[in-house]
């Protein structure tokens, strides 16, 4: 079956991510500070998991380990899930424990454990 779109689709393409199994915290605009859960990554943002409600539209910052703290903006927030995207895209190649990746579909393998910063 061929598929005849009549319309441009609704969103740009995105870059892959780089699955992560990794621990990092978000440090709210109260100063309040919450544990997140990445579990992908990619120059422009990433997606992560949070007990703590996230309303689309806040700036916050993101403290990754290895990179210190980046400012970034809740995309979108569903059921403990959440997607954020930095004000500046990063260099992924600034995190040496991700390893060597390669990209397959909108997803990168394999996944890595999270290190301690005494393992970078």
């Amino acid at each position: 079956m061929v598929l005849a779109l009549k319309r441009p689709p609704r969103f740009l393409p995105r870059n892959p991510r780089v699955g992560v199994n990794l621990a990092a915290s978000l440090v709210l605009p109260s100063d309040e500070v919450v544990p997140v859960h990445i579990e992908n990554l990619s120059p422009q943002g990433f997606m992560g998991k949070c007990a703590h409600q996230l309303s689309p539209g806040l700036w916050l910052g993101a403290e990754l380990p290895g990179h210190g703290i980046l400012r970034a903006r809740v995309r979108w927030s569903q059921d403990g899930e959440a997607g954020f995207q930095f004000r500046s895209p990063i260099d992924l190649e600034r995190y040496p424990w991700l390893g060597h990746h390669e990209t397959r579909g909108l997803f990168a393998v394999p996944l890595r454990s999270a290190m301690a910063p005494s393992e970078w």
